[in-house]
This record gives structure tokens, sequence and C-alpha cells, in this order.
């Protein structure tokens, strides 16, 4: 964060700075006439030509950098920012753990250049993305925030602009030292969030936990939810093991369909089920957990007056 004396107040500005990580996704698409794909390159140029990702009558290269600086706030704040592009860029249908690894490598390999970090996304699979960096990047002292949009941000109609202004404003102005999901004017705690709507550009929800923030006429901030920063230094795990299997139990599953789930090579179980009772039932069954070396773990599901410690109905969610 530096501070610059602002040419239209005369006062200082404080500038943020903000890493942009484009991984793909319908945001940064292009038509190409069979179809929209994600160009490589096409979005940094894309917004260059726009006055509220880009105030070209304040921009000097040689102050400021290659990258892209924003208009002047009612707080007398800008963001500086520069798009690092994936290269290949991709559909969020292609992303598979290798890239959540890229990702948190590139977030910690420039940790301590940048103020922030909005990472774009596809749809699709923005959510697991978002709670997979929650765990991968422990003790986050910085702003990191998933963003997209339903529709390609070259469209005359679109969710993109929207979408990924706010998420540069929330990452430039405001320490939430966590990961997050900016979409449709709401930031969601990036491991509580999921896609409901296919189509609906509120395309993201988050079922057990309000919005952490929200933006109005203001911009409304649940500080009470939001994550204090840590103390321990900041540390990213860069290495997955895709040998984990997720299993949901149903009524009437057989034993011999969990034993198939847990053989070799997995390596670890987790079965969500619907009901501690039955999943006592079940673990009491010769289950064949040792020929994988497979570790279960349950995940009760969260329902309302259900204590994970007993039965007994309880006034308050657990």
């Amino acid at each position: 964060m530096s501070r610059l004396k602002s040419r239209e107040t005369g006062r200082d500005a404080v500038i943020s700075r903000v890493l942009v990580i484009n991984t793909g996704g319908t945001i940064g698409m292009v038509d190409k006439g069979r179809g929209y794909e994600p160009v490589r390159g096409f979005l940094e140029s894309f917004l260059r030509e726009l006055s509220m990702f880009h105030d070209k009558s304040y921009y000097d290269p040689l102050v400021h950098g290659p990258g892209l600086i924003t208009g002047l706030s009612k707080e007398g704040r800008r963001c500086y920012y520069e798009v690092m592009d994936f290269d290949p860029v991709l559909d969020s249908s292609d992303m598979n753990m290798k890239d959540w690894c890229k990702i948190a490598k590139s977030i910690a390999t420039e940790y301590k250049k940048w103020d922030g970090f909005v990472v774009l996304h596809g749809t699709d699979t923005m959510a697991y993305t978002s709670s997979a960096l929650s765990f991968m990047l422990e003790n986050l002292g910085k702003t990191v925030i998933l963003t997209g949009s339903q529709v390609p941000i070259s469209e005359q109609r679109n969710d993109g602009q929207s979408n990924l202004q706010g998420a540069l404003i929330v990452a430039s102005q405001f320490v939430i030292p966590e990961v997050t999901l900016f979409f449709d004017n709401k930031l969601f705690r990036g491991n509580r969030v999921r896609k409901v709507h296919a189509s609906s550009l509120s395309a993201f929800g988050s079922p057990n936990i309000p919005p952490l923030l929200s933006f109005g006429t203001t911009i409304d901030v649940a500080w009470d939810a939001i994550l204090r920063p840590p103390q321990p230094p900041f540390k990213a795990t860069l290495e997955m093991d895709p040998n984990v299997a997720v299993l949901r139990l149903f009524p009437g599953i057989t034993v011999s369909t969990v034993s198939a789930v847990c053989r070799a090579p997995i390596k670890g179980v987790v079965l969500q089920s619907y009901g501690r009772a039955h999943l006592r039932t079940l673990l009491r069954s010769p289950i064949d957990f040792q020929s994988s070396e497979a570790m279960a773990q349950a995940i009760a599901p969260k329902i309302k007056g259900y204590s994970q410690r007993s039965k007994r109905p309880q006034t308050r969610e657990s």
C-alpha cells in the first residue's frame, strides 16, 4: 500500500496493490463463432478500455508500473492491479487439484508483493476451489477473493463488470484475512458457499452462514463474523493427494458398496451421513477399510435442533 498525491484533490491518495490471477472461466470468454472460449490476454486489454477499471488520465507507467489503476473513490483510494493469466486459461469444468495447487503457489510466491488477491474462475467449480484454497492457504493475513460471471464481460449485458469491480473494491479497501467468494454484490466465506443456480446472476448462496459483506447503497460488513488476522506466519500447502473419496450414504446402501469405494488406491473416505445411528450401525459392519488403509470421517448433517454430542433437542444450532 502506498500514498501518492492526487491530482484531483491535492490530497494523498491511498493506493492498494492487488494481484488478479486469471484462471479462465466465462468472465474472460470470447465468442469465436463456434461458442464461447477463454482467450489468454483478452481480459487485461479489454479492461484497459473501460474507465471504471482503468483511469488513463491518472495512470503513469513509470510511476505505477505495467498494470492498471482504478479511479479515485470517495474515500480517497485507488487500486493498482496486474492481471496474471494462467497458461492456458481454463474452463472451470477442467480444473483439478493440480490447478488448485498452482493457484496456491502463485499466491504464496507473490504474497509479500501485494495487499490482496482476486482469482478469476469459472462458476461451475468455483465453490470447490474456494473451499480447497481456504484449507491450503493457512494463517492468511490478506484478502483472497474468487469471482467470475455467468455472462462474459465482453457482452453488452453482463455481470462480470460488477463482480470484478466489487472484488477489487473489497480486496483493496478491506482486510478480510480469509478465502472468500464474491458474487452478485455479496461476499461469502469460501468454505461455506455453493453454486445454487445454473443461469441466475445470483448463482451462489451460503445456506448455513450469512454473507460476510453486502453491497447496497453502502457497503455493510459483518465484522463480528470476520476471522481475525492470525499470529503465525502464512504458509501454503502445495501438494494434495487425489486418493480420497467422498461417499454419500443413503437408506439401503449396502456394505459391499461402501467396501468397493474403500479399496486401494483410496487412502481416505469422507462419509456424508444422514444420521449418527445409521453410521454407527454401518461402521460395525465388516467393511474392508484395511485393504486400502482408508480412514472414515463422518459428516453429520447440520440440522436445526440436532446436537453432534447427543441426540437431545437443542435450543440453538450447534
